[in-house]
Parts: C-alpha cells; sequence; structure tokens
C-alpha cells in the first residue's frame, strides 16, 4: 500500500495498513448498508489521506442471519465508476504549508 495512489477496499482489517500510504493517497471504502464506522477515516485523517465511501447492498437476502460484515454485497458498476470520474474524486489533493 506504500506505493498506491488510489486504494478501493471493502471493510476489512487491512484498510489498517493505511498507515503505511503516502500523504495523498484516495481512499474508497465500501460499506454494508448500516454501517457507519470511523476507525479508517480517522486514520486516513492523521496520514492525510483523501478518503470516501460509498454504500452498496446486501447481495441477497438469504443471509440476513449473518452479521453485516460478514454478508456478501453488491455494487453497482456503474455509480462506482462515476464516483471514481467524480470532481472531488479525481481533484489533485490540496498542498498543505
Amino acid at each position: 500500500m506504500a506505493f498506491a495512489r488510489e486504494l478501493i477496499d471493502l471493510h476489512r482489517r487491512a484498510l489498517s495498513n493505511l498507515v503505511f500510504c503516502e500523504r495523498g493517497t484516495r481512499v474508497l471504502q465500501i460499506l454494508a448498508p448500516g454501517m457507519m464506522e470511523r476507525e479508517y477515516r480517522t486514520l486516513s485523517h492523521h496520514g492525510r489521506l483523501r478518503h470516501d465511501y460509498v454504500v452498496a447492498q446486501f447481495a441477497t437476502t438469504e443471509d440476513e442471519r449473518l452479521p453485516v460484515k460478514d454478508r456478501d454485497l453488491v455494487l453497482d458498476p456503474e455509480f462506482l465508476a462515476q464516483t471514481l470520474t467524480n470532481e472531488e474524486w479525481t481533484r489533485p489533493p490540496a498542498r498543505r504549508a
């Protein structure tokens, strides 16, 4: 992750590796409905990363008995493409003194 310029990931423990990202790295976190977790946004803030998130949909109702974090998710590819070409996502990071 140290050399990544952009990172797209589900909410998983792997996002703890954000501490190794370079300043200005763009992070897009995919969340399940009802999830709002701040830990990774806080890591991104302290590392001066550009963190955003999108909320996916559950793939099926058949796995409702599982914890939210263990359920399969679906994210519309067109929505993801629009998000990644959004002006906020593509603009260069602001320079800080």
